[in-house]
């Protein structure tokens, strides 16, 4: 786990991240996750708060990553992985190891 939430500093490091992402829950959240997998995960996230800015009215956005964002973004993989190999590729994932 410890290496997936320095994985996870390294990406958002030129993002602006609210303070109350807690990498630490996001490395829980990404079992099994290569540097690549996260590094879409947080790219997700920043194209989600994107998105969420452009539907605020002006003034009313903070323009940063929020966890809302970071954990929509870890469904939409899972879900895509659900699509793309089945429940067995998601699974695979979930497994625990000592990364």
């Amino acid at each position: 786990m410890e290496g997936r939430r320095k994985i996870f500093e390294v990406k958002v490091r030129k993002l602006p991240v609210a303070r109350g992402v807690d990498l630490s829950v996001l490395a829980n959240l990404t079992p099994n996750m290569s540097g690549a997998e996260i590094e879409g995960i947080v790219n997700e996230a920043a194209i989600r708060a994107v998105q969420r800015a452009r539907r605020a009215a002006a003034g009313e956005f903070k323009r940063e990553v929020i966890m809302e964002d970071f954990e929509d973004a870890v469904k939409e993989f899972y879900s895509s992985r659900m699509r793309v190999g089945g429940l067995g590729n998601v699974m695979s994932l979930l497994k625990p190891n000592k990364k």
